[in-house]
């Protein structure tokens, strides 16, 4: 980008500095020579010019001098250097003969020796076209054919028609007398004329040529050179040169190191140091476009960040939405032993949740309903096995009422005279509830037996014990039962 082809910008500058011990070394000038005839930067190019131009001017050599000066010119017409040379006055006034340019034109009589100063074309001449026979390969000019004989009662055959070529009776022993038919002419542009015309040597000129000689009034000098202003323009342009070459081999080392930072933040900054560090190098616009690059290159990243960071917060959103979504369906369960497993698994797998606070909440409320559910079943339980002794006490007591008041003893004592028959007082059967005296077989809790694989769905109910499922007959409603598992009493409801 920066860097030289051939590397010669440390060569050039060593000649610069050479040459400026004494502006007379040979060696050094012959470098810068050869620079300024090569095909480089056009501002190197242009100095390296300029240097010869003035050192040629300093020893008072006015042609080389106003030959490089034109030379510059006519090359570079919008050059600094020439701009620089033009305000140095380093000619007097141009001549007014050759306008500055040391020759003048004049006009020579010679002898064309092609068309021997006719200024025709040798070959159609000066037709700019002749007529060409296919057959024979002979070629007819407009003057030929016209000095040709006339056939009687068509003069204008031979016009169209190979003359060679055509039968007639006077040239049986030609060369083409077997032919019977004739060829017909074709008409060609002449080559060498390029159909002008005129003759390819003096280009219809008549022997006249252009030549140039040195002005006869200035003697092709323009009048001298001034050596003083040359001397002062030399040794500026050698400084100013020079600085320019140190830059250019200073910020094209910046600018590699730069290049191999690769933090672009860095590699931007390093690349604008270049410019401020080298302010007078002919790379700078090279190191702006490279500048330029990075920034859109930056900003491009930065557009890309900008565009993942979005997308990131928007997949976060999201996933803060679905995590809701699920805390509610949880808060949403029926079974809150169900929502606390649940819950537990969420935060298992969601340790950094977003909705951490509102999860703990919801853990710390389906706990505290899980334990209330918990204690409320003890405390059924226990409501229940109370029931269930008393219901058995009660059951057991009425069984011993019936087997001790409702069976009347009699005992026979013989009577005598002075004895009386006794009888054994038997307490009065005691006025018990209608369900105590019913018989035992319907006061015993049925024993309900575990469920098979023929049982109906709606004869299904679960042990509010062990929770096993018992098979419950239809006509069993608001009674207690004995689970056929746990041997344990329950209600069913």
């Amino acid at each position: 980008m920066v860097a030289h082809t051939d590397n010669s910008y440390p060569e050039l500058l060593e000649a610069l500095e050479s040459y400026q011990t004494g502006y007379s070394d040979t060696n050094a000038l012959q470098v810068i020579y050869n620079v300024a005839r090569s095909e480089d930067h056009e501002e190197v190019v242009t100095r390296c010019m300029g240097i010869y131009t003035l050192h040629m001017g300093s020893v008072g050599n006015a042609s080389l001098c106003q030959g490089g000066f034109l030379a510059i010119r006519n090359r570079y017409p919008d050059a600094t250097v020439i701009q620089y040379l033009q305000r140095l006055d380093l000619f007097p006034e141009p001549c007014p003969t050759c306008n500055g340019t040391g020759s003048v034109q004049i006009e020579k009589n010679t002898v064309c020796e092609t068309c021997k100063n006719t200024g025709r074309c040798t070959k159609c001449v000066g037709y700019g076209e002749y007529k060409f026979c296919t057959y024979c390969r002979q070629i007819w000019t407009y003057p030929q054919l016209k000095r040709l004989p006339y056939p009687v009662g068509d003069p204008q055959r031979y016009y169209k028609w190979c003359y060679n070529c055509y039968p007639r009776e006077e040239t049986t022993k030609r060369r083409y007398a077997s032919k019977t038919q004739p060829t017909l002419l074709q008409v060609k542009k002449c080559t060498d004329c390029s159909g002008t015309g005129k003759c390819p040597q003096c280009r219809g000129m008549q022997g006249a040529t252009t030549a140039f000689k040195k002005c006869p009034t200035c003697l092709g000098v323009s009048k001298g050179v001034r050596t003083t202003a040359a001397r002062q323009g030399l040794i500026e342009l050698c400084r100013d040169t020079t600085t320019i070459m140190r830059h250019t081999i200073g910020i094209e080392k910046a600018y590699e190191a730069a290049m191999s930072i690769e933090d672009a933040a860095e590699r931007l900054s390093a690349l604008k140091a270049c410019l401020e560090t080298y302010p007078a190098s002919i790379s700078r616009e090279q190191v702006s476009l490279a500048i330029e690059e990075q920034k859109t290159a930056i900003d491009a990243l930065k557009r890309q960040e900008e565009q993942n960071a979005r997308e990131l917060a928007l997949a976060k959103e999201q996933e803060v939405q679905r995590q809701n979504e699920m805390l509610q369906s949880i808060r949403r369960t029926q079974s809150k032993r169900a929502a606390l497993a649940e819950l537990r698994q969420f935060l298992s797998d969601n340790p950094d949740t977003p909705s951490l606070v509102e999860a703990r909440l919801l853990l710390a409320e389906l706990e505290d309903a899980v334990a209330a559910e918990e204690q409320r079943s003890k405390r059924n339980r226990w409501i229940l096995i109370g029931v269930g002794s008393l219901i058995v006490a009660a059951i057991l007591a009425s069984i011993l009422n019936a087997v001790t008041f409702t069976r009347k003893v009699e005992v026979m004592i013989p009577i005598t005279q002075k004895r009386e028959v006794v009888q054994r007082k038997i307490p009065l059967k005691r006025n018990l509830p209608a369900q105590m005296t019913e018989p035992r077989a319907e006061l015993e809790p049925k024993i309900l037996s575990p469920v098979t694989i023929d049982t109906p769905q709606e004869n299904i109910v679960a042990c509010a014990e062990c929770g096993a499922l018992i098979d419950c007959p239809p006509d069993v409603h608001e009674e207690d039962v004995i689970c056929g598992v746990c041997q344990k009493a329950f209600h069913v409801h």
